[in-house]
């Protein structure tokens, strides 16, 4: 069985856990451990059940970032727009890559761009972390 290389990418949360051991942020923590176990495992097994708490966990990251976004972003201006760009790059390559049947969703070039998703947003949270640790 060929393992999906998103198997690989998610394993960039690691990371994201590592330095939120640095911050002392108990939920936002969890919440990452949270979504590396849901990710890993939904692309190795790819079952579709595991897709839902997959998107949860994801989604879960995106309010527990942006609470932390907002409660921070005045202290860096270029840290600040790096998290914004990176956001809007994840968007973009999820939201527009749906309704276009592009990127994410791309047949042939899908997991690739899904591995990028996975590094452009474990980049914005590490920015995120940069701001709270200031």
């Amino acid at each position: 069985m060929k393992i999906s290389l998103n198997v690989y990418t998610s394993l960039l949360f690691i990371s994201n856990i590592f330095y939120l051991l640095v911050v002392n942020d108990r939920i936002y923590l969890i919440s990452f451990a949270a979504l590396l176990i849901t990710s890993v495992l939904f692309h190795y097994t790819k079952f579709e059940y595991l897709l839902y708490i997959d998107k949860i966990a994801t989604y879960n990251i995106v309010l527990q970032g942006g609470i932390r976004f907002l409660e921070n972003y005045s202290k860096s201006l270029l840290i600040s727009i790096s998290v914004l760009l990176s956001f809007f790059s994840v968007v973009y390559l999820y939201i527009y890559g749906f309704m276009c049947n592009k990127f994410c969703f791309d047949e042939k070039y899908g997991e690739l761009y899904h591995g990028l998703l996975h590094f452009l947003s474990c980049i914005g949270h590490l920015f995120i972390i940069a701001l709270i640790k200031m």
